[in-house]
């Protein structure tokens, strides 16, 4: 999916992708639909539907904090036509497979319409120099947040646990493009121990101990 004419002012947004954000954002259904979006906050783009997050490296885009793109497939008025330009779940119905959306075209983004998006923690995309186990991830989403990140299918899926946020609890996982230009972000699932056949923790012996 690379292209080898793209330059440093441009951040494609793949159809594969595309489909996949409005997919994660049907999936909510009608709740929380200030996530329906993608929103600018600061120097970077985000996308979340409480699971995964996805984050965009966008400081060289000049529209203003607010700013959003729509990844609802909206109920408009009756006949009205598709908007190709400022709603991923439109434009990915009316392209071909090998289109890309540029994230740092200004036409491409929604003027602020008030709704706040929810703060980011900045740690949460900070590396943790430890990390809890074991930890378990739902298969989709990890191929989710793989395929927003690292779109090309030989690439390996190379996860690193996060600092986290405010709060104490879960601490999410969090992967990189080769770019450092997008990131994502998944959040582990809670599960017992013995749901899952893990192998024992380790246990030094008594002659270990004694060294």
């Amino acid at each position: 999916m690379s292209d080898p004419f793209l330059t440093q002012w441009q951040l494609p947004v793949y159809l594969p992708q595309v489909r996949q954000l409005v997919s994660w954002v049907h999936g909510m259904g009608r709740r929380y639909p200030y996530l329906h979006r993608i929103a600018k906050v600061g120097d970077y783009a985000y996308f979340s539907d409480k699971h995964v997050l996805i984050r965009w490296d966008v400081h060289a885009l000049d529209v203003p904090d607010g700013s959003w793109i729509s990844l609802d497939r909206e109920q408009g008025e009756a006949n009205a036509l598709p908007d190709t330009r400022t709603s991923m779940a439109d434009w990915c119905k009316a392209v071909t497979a090998d289109s890309w959306w540029d994230l740092l075209d200004p036409d491409r983004w929604r003027k602020p319409d008030g709704v706040q998006y929810p703060a980011v923690a900045p740690t949460l995309f900070t590396r943790a120099e430890t990390a809890s186990a074991p930890t378990s991830f739902d298969a989709q989403k990890l191929a989710g947040v793989s395929l927003m990140v690292r779109p090309t299918k030989d690439m390996p899926i190379i996860l690193a646990p996060t600092v986290g946020g405010k709060k104490s609890g879960r601490k999410g996982w969090w992967v990189m493009s080769s770019d450092d230009r997008v990131s994502g972000l998944i959040m582990p699932r809670v599960f017992e121990d013995e749901d899952f056949n893990l192998p024992k923790p380790y246990e030094a012996n008594e002659e270990e101990e004694n060294k």
